[in-house]
């Protein structure tokens, strides 16, 4: 009933409906429904209502105190005003107020601060992890945001201080924390956890805001419904699940002493609460050697040229205290969450787990079949698929052992009591997946919300939909819960439409408001409450044997299938739509738009003013420039002034953190220029040792590398240059912009990277600084890439004085004087702004299949009232779900070429009034008959579907598909791509064919050969004008192409050779190939495409005709002479073996009904075993020496050439000459090997006997597979 109720839009069905016998299908239907109910029933358990979910303790909460008031005012609570406040009681349950003061005695920390994460962290989260300073922005937090320390006692603070330091996890610094940086001060506090402690919960808000977001792998945690991309058959397989997880992770990391002081805590405390500590202890014993050692070391972090003037402000706090300091990740850090996951995963990853094909994360495509693992944090999980008849070990308990060792190496405790080995109904991320007994004897693998919390949810929402009126609090948490819940059925979230506009959350204050509760939004919570069983995903469901594409017109609606193999099926099913997005009708511009232009979805409202927003945080480690190897940082002051995002100069002078020398830095730089997260960068390395004026020279032009490379100096120099070169090629290969700069004649400019790099693109600049301002001839030679630089070069003009640079001028000499350095950073400038802008809807390899398959009409139906396109394009998707229906449990892949159906259809909802009555029915219909889309954009133009809507034929296939030829990994990564614009999908799958060789006189259209000839025709004008003549230029050039792409011709003692061995060997059909392209002087790729029908032998004339024919289906210059063309073949040897070969073939068989690879490697054995396949002079035989060889032998046969041009099919004679006379088959033998002269003389000899005996064979019907035992019997 109520998914009648949802189908028919909330419009109640009528009875007489109702009283109707039910089809088969309908029963089919009912019944899968029906196993979905028991499923659920006997999940449920019988769980506390409020210990089902994190958030029902606040749920209960906030609806008791709802309904206290609304009695406490009225019996029937009909008389409470909106916007009454709701009193709350915390105490009820300890869960409703978890943060709470600082109290050490509950607090309890398991962590040591003993693992060292640096090898295992990827090089943008090394860099954040060592140097915490590289993520801040210059921005002040505000006031609102600070934690406010200073109410917390110094007795508490130093009671945490001995807690941490009896787990060596305290660390100590002075008190001269300036006040301008009092919010970085943190503020400790508790979370609760159970009746008995307390998590530890720093407040970092202050620092927190003052840090640039880093983008790290908490955007690829996974999430429950990942986990519906596994396969299994519930009749014969069961999902077993074993989970692990570290306790206290967080406080198990070892740290650095510059991360820890980002955690420290205020108030600052006296060293007689410290006492006896192991902390004070060492930074009493450190403090006089290496403190002002580390002052100094602070101060070169500043990225300013002012000197530092920490001594200077006023200070936090007084000078004898000490600041407590965490050393080890806080929670409450917001990096906290990437670094704990990264150097997870990458231990887990040094011990084989986590592979790239069995992982399962966010916003990645799952490659796996059988098995899924899982990092969530500190969390790791496998999933496997198990036969469930098996007695033998899961494959999951082997991994989680495999697990416990890698984390007993590193000794990362865990708590060994949560573990779950090999369980078969668990909860895991936040999923359950029931895959017991009774739910596969349902048929059935179940994953959802846990069936408990949608029990409570359901349970909740009945009892909010009896009141007239609810809280804002209470519907948002509610609302919230249900969200969750629905992810793994997302169709049901056409459920909701009136419930998401009751409250705006921005609204929602600390305390509950009462608010009216409309009967059409306790509608939609009712029926949710009903279908909550339904919410889940069945992994039993099958893959679709077919792919489908729908479309719509005004008038007529389509769907079209392609039957595909079941790997394409799995990697668009699992790369598809799932989530969806925002999606609205098209205005009545916009659709007009789209009808006769469509180059691109439309959106016009984007271009309306929208209302002003915050700015988020920035990005961290995401640059428009960075500027390498300088201390001045000129060109960084003068971008950013511009309104770039640029890093920190990096130079050692600045900090030791950014020395090239160490590898990860360079390692860092590589990263983020292969991840495209910077943009560009200059780079000047030290070039002191290659100076033409260095003394002694340790160098010279001709030894670049220096006399000895391994002298220091030169070592170094070498090492900073090299590092440099290799980042200017990285940003070659990825298209960012770099700079090189060195003195115009230094010596770096010798080395063969260098060179090579021009070679590679790169170019050079040369100027003079004086002509930009300076005082001094300073000439600098810079090395470019991807950018047009050529501005700049501006060579002294000679008209005015210099100061000679020396002593005190040389280092000042180097530095970039205002001038020139806006002068770079304005280059800089115009080639950032030059880069496009690409994001899209489509993508290179779903057009590629879509173009590639053969399509067939499914259904074809007219409208029968007219409707708007967007409506129009989402019922189509509805009939195809319907006639799918029957069908039982599925996965199907749609391709559709509206975004806004895409985006609908995918996330389940839309707030359009007219896409949500269409909506509802695909849930109804995907519920009833567990039916699991997903949905491809296509372009309409490609869309095979949208032929049927017009009444035309659809096209067909394309023989030139690339997604054939990809591995399965290049697959999934082309389909996981960011979907792009239409012209540069266009141009991603021209550059994936450009491996592809182009058949030579391919048909083409009309404008492109008009296009064609207006090009040639301007380049005979160009040439006329110049002089010259564009025939001769024309003859001289194919003679060149023809004396280059000459083949050697196989002379008619070495093919019969050939043939011997292949008859041998049994290979007939070979044999039958080199006979029937040397003798009919053909193209290798004429044969191949041939079928027998193409062939004609004298005994299919009854012995008429002593000669063969083959008619050739596309020969190669069917454009510029006859169009159907035929070869012969008359030698009566060679027509012996052919009819051979293939006389006895059906008609509609190939002659070579294997790849050419396989010819090609069955030609090289041959000519291999006549020691043929190393020939001197260079050139060896192939495929294309037989019709070489057939020519020059009928050449010396007849002395007839045109004979010979008619037989090759030639255009004209001069082409048949260049190509017969520059192959000299007989000469080419004569200089072959004593050995294989001799094995192709034997052979020669015995090769009629050897036919009159392989003709035997045949007629009595030995298999060829046999022959060469029998010939090598005698």
């Amino acid at each position: 009933m109520a998914l009648n109720f949802l189908h028919n839009d909330f419009v109640p069905i009528p009875l007489a409906l109702l009283q109707r016998p039910p089809t088969q299908v309908q029963v089919r239907l009912t019944s899968s429904v029906g196993r979905l109910l028991k499923a659920f029933g006997a999940s449920v358990g019988e769980e506390l209502l409020v210990s089902t979910g994190r958030r029902n303790p606040q749920l209960v909460a906030r609806l008791s105190e709802l309904i206290s008031l609304l009695t406490t005012i009225s019996p029937k609570g009909c008389d409470a005003r909106e916007g009454e406040k709701v009193p709350t009681d915390p105490s009820v349950l300890p869960e409703l107020e978890p943060y709470r003061p600082l109290c050490a005695s509950r607090l309890k920390l398991s962590g040591r601060g003993q693992f060292d994460a640096r090898p295992f962290l990827s090089p943008n989260l090394y860099m954040a992890f060592c140097k915490p300073d590289a993520l801040l922005h210059t921005g002040v937090p505000p006031t609102d945001v600070f934690a406010d320390w200073t109410k917390e006692r110094p007795e508490e603070v130093a009671a945490l201080a001995k807690i941490w330091d009896s787990k060596g996890l305290l660390h100590l610094r002075p008190s001269n924390v300036p006040a301008s940086l009092s919010h970085h001060v943190s503020r400790a506090f508790n979370c609760y956890k159970s009746p008995e402690k307390d998590r530890q919960i720093i407040d970092r808000r202050g620092r927190n805001w003052c840090k640039g977001r880093v983008c790290g792998p908490s955007a690829i945690i996974p999430v429950g419904p990942l986990l519906c991309q596994l396969e299994a058959r519930p009749s014969r397989e069961t999902v077993r699940i074993s989970i692990t997880d570290r306790r206290d992770f967080y406080h198990q990391f070892w740290v650095p002493d510059r991360r820890a002081e980002t955690n420290m805590l205020g108030p600052a405390l006296p060293r007689s609460m410290l006492f006896g500590t192991a902390a004070l202890e060492r930074f009493e014993a450190q403090r006089p050697l290496s403190w002002g050692k580390r002052l100094r070391e602070v101060r070169s972090d500043f990225l300013h040229e002012e000197p530092a003037k920490d001594r200077l402000e006023p200070l936090l706090f007084n000078s004898d205290l000490l600041v407590p300091c965490f050393k080890a990740i806080a929670q409450g850090d917001h990096i906290g969450v990437e670094l704990a996951s990264d150097a997870h995963a990458s231990l887990l990853a040094s011990h084989g787990l986590l592979g790239e094909g069995d992982r399962l994360c966010s916003n990645r495509p799952f490659k796996g079949s059988t098995e899924a693992q899982g990092l969530i944090i500190d969390d790791f999980f496998v999933a496997s698929v198990c036969d469930a008849s098996s007695s033998s070990e899961p494959a999951c308990v082997a991994k989680l052992r495999l697990a416990k060792e890698a984390y007993a190496l590193y000794s990362l405790e865990g708590s060994d009591d949560k573990d779950v080995w090999g369980g078969d109904c668990v909860r895991v991320a936040g999923a359950q997946l029931d895959s017991s007994p009774g739910t596969r004897a349902l048929g059935l693998i179940t994953l959802g919300a846990p069936a408990a919390k949608r029990a409570a949810l359901s349970v909740i929402s009945l009892e909010v939909a009896r009141l007239a009126h609810t809280t804002d609090s209470l519907h948002l948490c509610l609302l919230g819960n249900w969200t969750s819940s629905l992810l793994y059925r997302r169709q049901l979230m056409s459920v909701l439409a009136r419930s998401f506009g009751l409250v705006r959350a921005q609204d929602l204050g600390r305390i509950p408001r009462v608010i009216g509760l409309p009967r059409s939004v306790a509608q939609e919570l009712v029926l949710l409450a009903i279908l909550a069983p339904l919410a889940v995903s069945n992994l039993g469901a099958v893959l679709a044997d077919s792919l489908y594409a729908t479309d719509a017109s005004e008038q007529k609606g389509a769907f079209v299938s392609s039957t595909a193999p079941p790997f394409l099926v799995r990697s668009l099913w699992r790369t598809g739509s799932k989530k969806g997005g925002y999606s609205r009708i098209f205005s009545r511009e916009e659709a007009l738009l789209a009808k006769h232009l469509d180059p691109e979805p439309y959106d016009l409202r984007l271009l309306q003013s929208q209302t002003s927003v915050s700015p988020s945080r920035p990005l961290a480690f995401r640059f428009d420039f960075i500027e390498v190897f300088s201390s001045s940082g000129r060109l960084t002051e003068a971008l950013s002034a511009k309104g770039w995002v640029v890093g920190p100069p990096l130079d050692i002078a600045r900090s030791p953190a950014y020395d090239l020398q160490n590898l990860r830095v360079l390692d860092w730089l590589l990263h983020m220029l292969e991840g495209r997260t910077l943009r560009s960068l200059a780079l000047g390395p030290p070039g002191s040792t290659f100076s033409c004026a260095a003394s002694p020279s340790l160098r010279s032009d001709a030894e670049p590398r220096g006399f000895s490379p391994s002298e220091p100096r030169t070592l170094l120099g070498n090492t900073l240059a090299l590092r440099a070169l290799t980042l200017v090629f990285v940003a070659l290969r990825m298209g960012a912009v770099a700079l090189l700069e060195q003195p115009r004649k230094s010596k770096m400019a010798r080395l063969s990277e260098w060179k090579r790099l021009l070679l590679l693109g790169a170019y050079e600049v040369f100027l003079a600084s004086c002509s930009f301002g300076s005082v001094h001839l300073k000439e600098f030679r810079f090395l470019v890439v991807n950018a047009d630089f050529s501005h700049l070069q501006q060579p002294c003009t000679r008209n005015h004085s210099h100061v000679k640079i020396q002593g005190k001028h040389t280092a000042a000499s180097s530095v970039y004087v205002p001038f020139l350095a806006d002068a770079i950073a304005h280059e800089f400038d115009q080639a950032l702004r030059a880069q496009a802008h690409a994001e899209g809807l489509e993508n290179f390899v779903v057009n590629d299949v879509v173009l590639s398959l053969p399509w067939r009409v499914g259904k074809a139906w007219a409208w029968r009232a007219m409707s708007h396109i967007n409506i129009l394009e989402l019922a189509s998707v509805l009939r195809l779900l319907r006639f799918l229906a029957p069908h039982g449990s599925l996965r199907i892949v749609v391709f559709v070429d509206s975004a806004v159906a895409l985006q609908a259809a995918s996330k389940g909802r839309s707030p359009s009034r007219g896409l949500t009555p269409i909506l509802r029915k695909v849930a109804a219909v995907c519920l009833a008959a567990d039916l699991y889309p997903v949905f491809h954009f296509c372009p309409a133009c490609l869309n095979p579907a949208d032929c049927p809507t017009r009444d035309t034929l659809l096209p067909p296939p394309s023989d030139h598909a690339v997604w054939p030829e990809l591995t399965i990994d290049q697959l999934y990564e082309g389909l996981a791509a960011t979907k792009v614009r239409r012209w540069l999908a266009n141009w991603e799958r021209l550059a994936a064919r450009e491996h592809k060789t182009l058949a030579e006189g391919r048909p083409v259209e009309e404008p492109t050969q008009r296009r064609r000839q207006k090009f040639l025709e301007a380049f005979e004008r160009w040439l006329g004008a110049r002089g010259f003549d564009f025939k001769a230029c024309f003859d001289t050039s194919l003679g060149f192409s023809v004396f280059v792409a000459h083949h050697l011709g196989m002379p008619w003692q070495v093919l019969l050779a050939c043939v011997s061995v292949a008859l041998l060997w049994g290979w007939v059909p070979v044999a039958g190939l080199l006979a029937l392209t040397w003798g009919g002087v053909m193209r290798v790729g004429e044969v191949l495409g041939a079928t027998r029908s193409d062939l004609t032998l004298p005994a299919d004339l009854g012995g008429t005709i002593w000669f063969a024919l083959l008619s050739i289906a596309e020969p190669k210059t069917r454009f510029r002479a006859a169009r159907h063309q035929v070869a012969r073949l008359d030698q009566p040897d060679l027509l012996r073996v052919v009819t051979m070969a293939f006389g006895h073939y059906a008609p509609e068989r190939r002659l070579w009904p294997f790849s050419p690879s396989t010819l090609r490697s069955r030609f090289s054995a041959v000519v291999k075993a006549l020691s043929l396949d190393r020939l001197p002079g260079g050139k060896q035989l192939d495929l294309g020496s037989l019709r070489a060889g057939g020519a020059t032998w009928l050449l010396h046969q007849t002395e007839n050439s045109e004979l010979v041009r008619r037989r090759g099919r030639w255009l004209n004679h001069r082409s048949m000459e260049i190509y017969v006379q520059e192959v000299a088959a007989l000469h080419f033998f004569s200089t072959v090997p004593a050995v294989a002269k001799t094995k192709v003389l034997s052979l020669l000899e015995g090769f009629q006997n050897l036919l009159f005996r392989a003709e035997a064979l045949q007629r009595a019907g030995v298999p060829p597979a046999v022959w060469f035992n029998l010939f090598r019997l005698g």
